[in-house]
């Protein structure tokens, strides 16, 4: 074949492939953008979702279409509410501490920044707007409503509202 018929097939093949990889992207986009609750918190293989929760309770994350992101949740101290008995057993006084952790007034936080799809879409960055802090999730698993981040050793499952 001449010079003159394959130049323009393999532009046209090039074209048809950013056009694919373009559309997938934005297939892609759509399916990441709105609003997510975090079901599941792992740390390596082991399951820290109460943890997390009675840090950061209700978590939520919103990614928008204009690239930007917001995080909400509602953060409480504890605070150690003991109480001190004493036991009469066969002349012999026990005094008992039995403690219990009690929720003080929640306070409800908000972070808000610009995210963007890094290494071929493989990546989630999160640029956080006050701080500055990047953090740069690895997208382990994407379905309409499910998606995977893994953060380190810390894996983060999510579900669409």
């Amino acid at each position: 074949m001449s010079k003159k018929i394959i130049l323009p097939l393999l532009a046209a093949g090039l074209m048809i492939l950013a056009g694919l990889s373009s559309c997938n992207k934005e297939r892609f986009i759509d399916q990441l953008v709105g609003d997510w609750d975090l079901k599941f918190f792992f740390v390596g293989d082991l399951n820290k979702t109460p943890a997390f929760d009675s840090a950061q309770r209700s978590y939520f994350l919103r990614i928008n279409e204009n690239n930007s992101y917001s995080e909400s949740w509602t953060s409480y101290t504890y605070t150690v509410n003991t109480i001190r008995d004493t036991v009469y057993l066969d002349s012999v006084n026990y005094v008992v501490n039995v403690s219990t952790l009690r929720d003080s007034v929640g306070t409800a936080v908000q972070t808000q920044g610009r995210w963007d799809l890094i290494n071929s879409e493989e990546n989630l960055q999160l640029k956080d707007d006050s701080s500055r802090a990047v953090r740069i999730f690895r997208i382990t698993e994407k379905t309409k409503n499910k998606m995977k981040l893994r953060l380190g050793e810390e894996e983060y499952q999510f579900e669409k509202k």
